[in-house]
């Protein structure tokens, strides 16, 4: 990871709440029979139930890739660079930044298509995460030569 991408994360993380809240509704606004209706209580929890999907999918493999550089007692046992495999490194080299979208992706399917800084980090997060989803995978392939060929770069059998 480049300082560049460094700091764009964490001018993300840290203006992501005010960016959600900017476009919150006061308390004034807020009619209550919104949030009973049903469409809007499925879409929240459609959002969570995305939301926990990616955040596990991303754990896991953020998991895996710890354990490359571990022995069975958990004591790390080199430190070079090795090839993720297993899993979902199996069809991608970067699961952990597809999660990263698939997180975001619940984010805005709870803040709804007309919240404008939500859709607008989430196409942030997207762009992001595909170029440093390609740079990643480029590195592999130069860096090992057993590289599966087959081996997308971020999304299984497209990019």
């Amino acid at each position: 990871m480049n300082i560049i991408h460094f700091m764009l994360g964490v001018i993300l993380y840290s203006t992501f709440n005010l960016a959600v809240l900017s476009e919150a509704p006061t308390l004034k606004k807020i009619d209550t029979g919104e949030f009973i209706h049903g469409a809007y209580q499925t879409r929240i929890l459609f959002g969570i139930i995305i939301f926990a999907l990616g955040s596990s999918f991303q754990h896991y493999s953020h998991r895996m890739f710890a354990a490359l550089r571990k022995d069975k007692a958990g004591n790390l046992k080199s430190t070079a660079h090795v090839l993720p495999s297993g899993g979902a490194f199996e069809y991608i080299s970067n699961p952990h930044y597809l999660g990263e979208i698939i997180i975001y992706s619940g984010f805005v399917c709870i803040l709804g298509l007309n919240h404008c800084a939500g859709i607008s980090i989430w196409i942030f997060v997207f762009i992001n995460q595909i170029i440093a989803g390609l740079l990643n995978h480029n590195w592999y392939q130069e860096k090992f030569k057993n590289f599966p060929k087959a081996r997308k770069a971020i999304i299984p059998f497209l990019l």
